[in-house]
């Protein structure tokens, strides 16, 4: 699944960037990240479902189950309802203010349109994988994932060549959300542990409950946002489209890699919340200690790597002028460490539902990242957008998850963190060094020059191989014959 996700995602933005010039590929970047801000009106709640459902689920409670998923299937619908209806009646006085040119306007208002109104449709079908989650078997929504991708790939490529330029985009994404949404159905209702309809009531009692915790989840999700979607909209307003996609094709690489290297972590979520309301917390600690060291010496590795390579990269895959520098690619992927601790320590928060504390912390984070972002993207151009979420993090925020979530969970994450944190320097002071001495002063042209940082990265990031393999050796890697409850049935672990 994550090489398939990476390959397409690769061969998407050589398409595009062959196919497409500068200001259309910042239009693609500008609309959907800011129809992403729309779809923030579910107030967390797709995203909460996980961890509401699985209650019920690890009772083996079908009856609850369907009640749950009413609820959250009739919230959906009336939140993409307020979404598509904002979306469209907003669409043109942001167009105009964010001074799209003249040219692209029409493109502009059209492409809003087709994916405010498809991520609405969707919003309902967005409760089916909160059942998935929580019975621990998202490695089926994967499948669905990759025929998803590579329909989008497929279809966006033979519109791009058929000359629909960036509207290639909205029509490519009808058909992978419509491969998403039958997967999802397919996973729930077909098969060994499928859910069994039950007419239940909706319990709308739980509606407290629901928004209780989904709006921590959505306060979370506007955190992210400031990343992404507030951020290219700054850029678009201060810069232009041209820098939006500048900045887009350059934090990709590290923006995949980051993502890598945290899936084996976001894969055994599920199965810790199961442990955690089972209470197999003893289990739960052992293990999400050791993917959280693991996690963070990969995220090493893939900073070192990005650091060397995207440069290269960037330039023979895409085309020269969409790098915005070496200096540009360290601050972004730099930014990648204290949001991947971040990222890790925030479960400790969603596995024990207490969010009173997270909501607010989240909340002034992301206010502080906002303004320091227009502050310094005035001052610095587009290297304003990742030192506004350096000094945010390394300020605040990456010291409460650390403090406050390792409490939560009872873990000393100071500790958990240093373990590995010289290895990781070391390996990241070596980049930065053969970046200047070697990297910058080659003549090395083309693929020869990414084969070339590609085996510096690999020599820098020996530190961080052997430190894996100091803990591998550790690791009690027999296997294990516990399973966990699902939904009619049981599946092994």
């Amino acid at each position: 699944m994550m090489a398939s996700g990476i390959v397409t995602s690769l061969l998407l933005i050589r398409v595009a960037t062959r196919n497409l010039d500068a200001q259309e590929l910042g239009l693609w970047s500008f609309c959907f990240s800011s129809v992403g801000y729309f779809l923030l009106l579910d107030f967390g709640v797709s995203n909460s479902l996980g961890r509401l459902f699985a209650d019920a689920i690890s009772k083996g409670d079908q009856k609850e189950t369907c009640g749950w998923l009413y609820l959250s299937a009739a919230v959906l619908s009336a939140q993409a309802l307020v979404v598509v209806s904002l979306g469209l009646l907003l669409r043109d006085p942001l167009i105009g203010w964010f001074g799209i040119p003249a040219n692209l306007v029409s493109d502009a208002r059209s492409l809003w349109t087709w994916l405010i109104v498809l991520q609405a449709l969707s919003m309902p079908g967005k409760a089916l994988p909160g059942v998935i989650c929580a019975q621990n078997r998202t490695y089926l929504v994967h499948i669905f994932n990759i025929l998803s991708s590579w329909t989008n790939l497929g279809l966006f490529w033979f519109w791009i060549l058929h000359g629909k330029g960036v509207m290639a985009y909205a029509y490519a994404s009808v058909a992978a959300i419509a491969v998403m949404q039958i997967g999802y159905f397919l996973i729930v209702f077909t098969g060994r542990d499928r859910l069994i309809i039950h007419f239940v009531r909706v319990p709308f009692e739980h509606l407290r409950e629901l928004f209780g915790y989904s709006s921590a989840i959505f306060v979370s999700g506007l955190a992210t946002q400031a990343m992404a979607a507030t951020q290219g909209m700054i850029v678009t307003k201060l810069l232009g489209l041209d820098a939006l996609a500048v900045l887009n094709i350059t934090s990709r690489l590290p923006l995949m890699a980051s993502q890598l290297v945290q899936r084996p972590f976001s894969a055994a979520c599920p199965r810790w919340v199961l442990q955690f309301c089972g209470n197999a917390r003893k289990k739960f600690r052992e293990e999400y200690e050791i993917v959280v060291r693991l996690t963070m010496l990969g995220l090493g590795a893939a900073v070192v790597g990005s650091i060397l390579v995207n440069g290269a990269f960037v330039q023979w895959w895409t085309r020269p002028k969409y790098y915005g520098g070496d200096l540009l690619t360290i601050l972004i992927a730099s930014t990648y460490i204290p949001a991947t601790v971040n990222f890790l320590m925030s479960f400790s928060f969603h596995l024990t539902k207490r969010m009173g504390a997270y909501t607010i912390a989240m909340l002034g984070s992301t206010a502080a990242e906002l303004a320091l972002s227009i502050a310094l993207v005035k001052t610095f151009g587009l290297a304003g957008i990742p030192l506004a979420t350096l000094v945010t993090a390394l300020g605040f925020s990456i010291w409460f998850h650390l403090v406050v979530g390792g409490r939560m969970v009872e873990i000393s994450a100071f500790r958990l963190f240093a373990k590995d944190l010289l290895w990781i320097m070391l390996s990241f002071v070596l980049a930065l060094a053969l970046l200047v001495v070697f990297v910058q002063s080659s003549a090395h042209v083309g693929f020869q020059r990414l084969v070339f940082c590609g085996m510096l990265s690999g020599l820098c990031c020996l530190p961080i191989i052997w430190r894996l393999v100091v803990i591998g050796r550790k690791i009690p890697w027999k296997k294990t014959a516990g399973k966990s409850r699902c939904l009619g049935g049981e599946t092994s672990e």
